[in-house]
C-alpha cells in the first residue's frame, strides 16, 4: 500500500512539473546586455564589483567604487543579420538599432576632515 501511495504522488509531481518552453527560450534568448563596453564584455557581472556606469543601474552601492568625477555618454548599435534555407525556402532578416544607453554623471566629494569616519562621499 505504501508503495503505490509513494508511486502515485512521484507521478503527480512529475506529470505536474514543467521545465522550460519555447516562450522561455524566446524570452531568455532576447535579452540583450547593453552598457558601457566593459559593462557589455562581461554580460552584466560589474554589477557586483561596482566602479561603473552600467553597474550603478543593478547595484546602486557600486557608485561608491569611483575615485574621481566622471561624465559618461554611451551608445550602442545593434546589427544583426540573419538568413535561412528551409526546403528550397530562403528567407532573410536584418536589424539595425542604434541607441544611446545611458548619459550621466557622478560627482566624488572627498572628505578634508582627517578625524572623519566618511573619507568620500558620491552622488
Amino acid at each position: 500500500m505504501k508503495k503505490t501511495a509513494l508511486f502515485l504522488v512521484i507521478a503527480l509531481i512529475v506529470v505536474t512539473t514543467q521545465a522550460q518552453g519555447i516562450i522561455d527560450g524566446l524570452r531568455y534568448s532576447t535579452e540583450q546586455t547593453s552598457g558601457t563596453a566593459r559593462f557589455s564584455a562581461l554580460s552584466g557581472a560589474m554589477g557586483a564589483l561596482g566602479g561603473d556606469f552600467s553597474a550603478i543601474g543593478i547595484n546602486p552601492a557600486g557608485g561608491a567604487v569611483f575615485l574621481n568625477s566622471n561624465i559618461m555618454v554611451s551608445a550602442s548599435l545593434f546589427d544583426i543579420e540573419n538568413k535561412s534555407n528551409y526546403f528550397n525556402n530562403s528567407e532573410k532578416s536584418s536589424d539595425n538599432d542604434f541607441t544611446f544607453n545611458q548619459l550621466g554623471g557622478i560627482f566624488v566629494i572627498h572628505n578634508s576632515n582627517e578625524a572623519s569616519a566618511f573619507k568620500k562621499f558620491t552622488i
